[in-house]
């Protein structure tokens, strides 16, 4: 049984989910995996469901300086990429981005969300996401690339 949870976002990011929704298909959730390329919601719907649902227990917000801030994760993704030969599929760039980011990731990062999916790959696909908006990565599903855009970036140090 897959839990729901009621989010509140801004007008802005709203209408960005709006962009990236296929008519009379999508739902906001369906959207959003699809962009932290999560999977297929259907599979998730159709785990099978435990007998009594356990009360979702509430998780303390980590506090500022517990979790390693997403832009932390910028440079390791885009160098993760290039070093791929500028094209890899997801598990392997998040792979390397776990070694470039060895020593920094805190505990909080390394646990896991009610997914089952580490923490610290949340943060990197929510910053990919802004990566395609500012061009530096693209890529087809399942697969991340650098862009030339990215490839400057890294040449500028910035």
């Amino acid at each position: 049984m897959v839990t729901s949870r009621v989010i509140r976002v801004d007008d802005d990011v709203y209408r960005s989910l709006q962009s990236r929704a296929r008519p009379f298909d999508d739902t906001p959730n369906s959207v959003l995996r699809r962009l932290l390329e999560l999977g297929d919601e259907d599979a998730q719907e159709n785990e099978a469901a435990p007998s009594a649902s356990p009360k979702p227990t509430k998780r303390p917000r980590a506090g500022a300086g517990q979790r390693t801030q997403q832009e932390f994760f910028r440079r390791p993704m885009l160098e993760a990429i290039a070093e791929l030969g500028g094209k890899a599929q997801v598990t392997t760039v998040l792979q390397r981005v776990k070694q470039k980011m060895s020593g920094r990731l805190t505990e909080l990062d390394l646990s896991k969300v009610n997914s089952g999916v580490p923490r610290w790959e949340v943060y990197a696909r929510w910053l990919r996401v802004r990566l395609v908006e500012e061009g530096l990565l693209g890529g087809e599903r399942g697969y991340w690339q650098i862009t030339e855009k990215g490839r400057a970036y890294l040449k500028g140090g910035k």
